[in-house]
Formats: C-alpha cells, structure tokens, sequence
C-alpha cells in the first residue's frame, strides 16, 4: 500500500474485480444489516473499519469504482481523525520496497 502513489485507474483482472466486489457486497451487507447508527460498518467506528481502512486507501489510490452507499462509508473513514494521522505520516516516508510498486523502479509521488 502506498498513499503517496498519485490515484489512477487500471485494469483490473477478473480475480481482482472479483475480490473488489465480494469486498464492495461486505460492506453493503454490514451497512444494510448492522451500519444504521452510524457511517461505518456496525454504525459507530470499530475494528472492522480499522481494519478495512487499508481496502479504501487501495481503493481510492485505483480509483475503484463502487456503489453509492460503498463510497459513503469510504468518505467516513476518509473523514476520521486517525485516517488523517496515517495520511499524514504515510506521506512523509520516502523509502520504497525494492520491486514491490508497479511502476518499479521510477515509483511516482503524489506530492515531491
């Protein structure tokens, strides 16, 4: 994962747009079943939401087109005190993984 990666949209391969949307019908399904109290999955802020945080950061840097209601949730964790913390911190790095970004090895920054 990389936060500093300008957002772009690719081509997905039938797996990947797969696992986007069994993701994508997770969170439909909590929002519907479990979210009414709240933005998040369950409604207020939990560790599902800490944990699918990274899943929106992907899906944000591959511009992933998703269900109203899918982004809705996306921009509440966007909008959270500790996203911007991470982002904040996520932007400061400046090493890369040897060979683990698709543009390896000229690796773009969003901001230089």
């Amino acid at each position: 994962m990389n936060m500093w990666h300008p957002p772009r949209a690719g081509t997905l391969s039938p797996e990947a747009e797969a696992n986007v949307r069994r993701i994508e019908a997770i969170w439909l399904e909590c929002r519907e079943h479990f979210g009414r109290g709240g933005p998040f999955l369950f409604g207020a802020f939990s560790n599902a939401d800490a944990m699918f945080a990274p899943v929106v950061s992907r899906f944000e840097t591959y511009r992933i087109a998703v269900a109203p209601v899918a982004m809705r949730y996306m921009n509440a964790i966007r909008a959270t005190a500790p996203w911007h913390l991470w982002r904040s911190a996520a932007l400061e790095e400046r090493w890369v993984m040897s060979g683990n970004e698709p543009d390896w090895p000229s690796v773009p920054r969003l901001y230089a």
